[in-house]
């Protein structure tokens, strides 16, 4: 049953179409133990802190407090910001939002063809017509469901960038978030400067260079622009926005149990939930389920809540950094994963088993 679930989460995103080769080292890994398994053979490249909520301590914490880039589940933060102007006041969710704005931050090909998804969903839903028009929250919705860098990209800059986003972070008590950038900005400084250069930045420093190479290049200029071979890439994806895995699970409880504004929390769980929209047979299993994951060349994450039915509710971070080329692409594409979080949540003897190996 959790193969199922974790299926339709469609948590593969930030990816760059890279050209992976095949390990070995990972053909076999088809099941949440195996993955245990793998976890337990690259402990240092693994951040994983399960959560029962309403809990004081975790009940399974794999260097809780490292730090480890994001890919696409920063997204969530950019979300907590829109979702507290909206219930401020300052935001309208209903307001016209034309494509060619968001398609403003766009570059066609570093996607995973998302975006495209996204709008195949709008004009199948009736939200294009004639000259434009879906609403905000039709981009907020894209930014979460399909993980739309543009999208992200569009929602990040009206709420107010990279300090709208720490303001949110520091309101839920995150302490060590790094500042978050314009995927579009960070994808043209993966293209233009020098990797070496780029990695000793201050993270700080990079959200701001980012953020003055998304304003000044205009996508009609990228064309000039080539993403860099595979090994800058798995590079670069070191260099992201990072969190700790601590923080994030602490996150995911607070948007699941609600110690923002009422209305906030309205907005990020129907947003974060929904798998549970999509797909009718979810809400058959689950009271609650929240999600955001994301990829980049060697970066794997995973940030959750999940209420099943009857049972106890769960807060999950997983976060994985430097993962070999051979294994990062068959991880990334079979979701074992998701259905490891999932066995966790599901099947207490695999979760002391986890404890039992990893905590401590």
């Amino acid at each position: 049953m959790a193969r199922r679930f974790a299926v339709v989460l469609l948590g593969v995103l930030l990816t760059l179409g890279i050209s992976c080769s095949r390990g070995t080292g990972t053909s076999n890994i088809n099941s949440p133990r195996e993955f245990l398994k793998w976890i337990e053979s690259n402990r240092d490249s693994v951040g994983l802190v399960v959560t029962e909520i309403g809990s004081t301590e975790p009940h399974i914490a794999l260097n809780p407090q490292e730090s480890f880039p994001l890919a696409s589940t920063r997204k969530v933060l950019i979300l907590g910001a829109y979702a507290v102007k909206v219930a401020d006041g300052s935001f309208d969710p209903t307001q016209p939002v034309s494509v060619e704005d968001v398609e403003r931050w766009y570059w066609e090909g570093t996607d995973g063809g998302v975006h495209e998804l996204a709008k195949k969903e709008w004009v199948q839903q009736g939200k294009i017509s004639g000259s434009v028009v879906l609403t905000l929250d039709d981009v907020v919705h894209a930014m979460i469901r399909w993980s739309d860098n543009a999208a992200a990209d569009y929602v990040l800059n009206r709420v107010g960038g990279r300090d709208a986003a720490a303001e949110f972070a520091k309101s839920v008590g995150m302490q060590f978030q790094q500042p978050l950038m314009p995927v579009f900005g960070e994808f043209i400084a993966w293209s233009s400067e020098d990797v070496d250069e780029w990695s000793k930045l201050q993270p700080d420093a990079r959200a701001r260079r980012a953020e003055e190479l998304a304003e000044k290049t205009p996508p009609s200029a990228l064309e000039d622009l080539k993403l860099p071979p595979t090994s800058a890439q798995f590079e670069f994806a070191k260099t992201s926005p990072a969190g700790v895995p601590e923080e994030w699970a602490r996150l995911m409880s607070t948007l699941h149990t609600g110690s923002l504004p009422v209305e906030a929390i309205d907005v990020t769980r129907r947003h974060l939930e929904w798998p549970l929209q999509v797909f009718p047979s979810n809400r058959q299993k689950f009271e609650s389920f929240g999600d955001k994951g994301g990829s980049l060349p060697g970066v794997l994450t995973e940030a959750m809540y999940v209420e099943p039915k009857g049972g106890k509710a769960w807060s999950v971070a997983l976060f994985i950094r430097d993962v070999p080329e051979s294994d990062w692409r068959p991880l990334v594409q079979s979701f074992v994963h998701q259905r490891f979080i999932l066995g966790l949540i599901e099947d207490e003897k695999l979760r002391e088993e986890a404890n039992q190996a990893l905590s401590g």
